[in-house]
């Protein structure tokens, strides 16, 4: 499936995940049967919200045309390696639980630098480069308002949901890969688009359409996660004091 429009994963990648997962006898956890079907055959997906999201695009990491996204893209990626230096240097004590259990019971696990809007500064000097490579992409953009570091435990599942009403149709959501399972264990579906991460690359995609992530490898998923402004989306809270109506107390 051509994926110029940000829109369709290739068929090639597709089966290379699920060819992986049949080689390895690969237990999946207890997950609903749309978590694990084909990508772009509505027929197969028997979930009420990831239908009224078909017709939406997912994926934007892949738009040519829009210079923006294209130089986060690029400035992301280069700083890779200088990102994942200081994501050692982090005590895995200070990550956190994500606190919504409705959505991950277990194994989702955070350390914030920005949320929504509110600067996490004792974070931010445990992560000086990468504060300061958030601050660039905020110079090329406007407000990120959210970053920071999302680890995805061995057999975690975040089940589907949209993010939060009156923030997230405002915002990209961008996943930097840091470090990933060599196995293609881990996963997101965004709408009726699926995605397999990697280390050193960016997925881009719409946090207000429906969407879920598993890792079903025996290492741990780790990204660097912003939030960042997108085009004519009028940023609601940019000239406000008061971050929206959402949990930020854990994040």
């Amino acid at each position: 499936m051509n994926d110029d429009d940000g829109y369709y994963i290739s068929i090639e990648e597709e089966e290379e995940v699920e060819e992986e997962e049949q080689v390895r006898g690969v237990k999946k956890p207890n997950l609903p049967p749309y978590a694990f079907t084909n990508v772009g055959k509505d027929e197969e997906f028997d979930d009420y919200l990831y239908y009224i999201d078909r017709d939406k695009r997912a994926f934007y990491e892949n738009q040519p045309k829009d210079h923006i996204l294209t130089k986060i893209k690029q400035l992301l990626e280069k700083n890779t390696s200088i990102i994942q230096e200081e994501l050692i240097k982090v005590q895995k004590e200070l990550f956190i639980k994500w606190p919504e259990e409705s959505i991950c019971s277990q194994g989702w696990k955070v350390f914030g630098l920005i949320a929504f809007g509110r600067r996490l500064d004792d974070h931010c000097r445990m992560a000086p480069n990468t504060a300061k490579i958030v601050d660039t992409i905020a110079n090329m953009i406007g407000p990120v308002t959210t970053a920071g570091f999302s680890r995805l435990h061995s057999n975690a599942y975040i089940s589907p949901h949209r993010g939060y009403n009156g923030y997230s149709e405002y915002v990209l959501r961008v996943h930097l890969g840091l470090s990933i399972p060599s196995d293609l264990g881990a996963a997101i579906r965004v709408g009726n688009v699926k995605r397999v991460w990697h280390e050193g690359q960016c997925i881009m995609f719409d946090d207000s359409i429906t969407h879920e992530a598993w890792n079903i490898s025996k290492e741990d998923r780790t990204i660097l996660l912003l939030d960042i402004p997108y085009k004519d989306k009028k940023w609601l809270i940019e000239q406000k004091n008061e971050a929206p109506d959402c949990k930020t107390d854990d994040f």
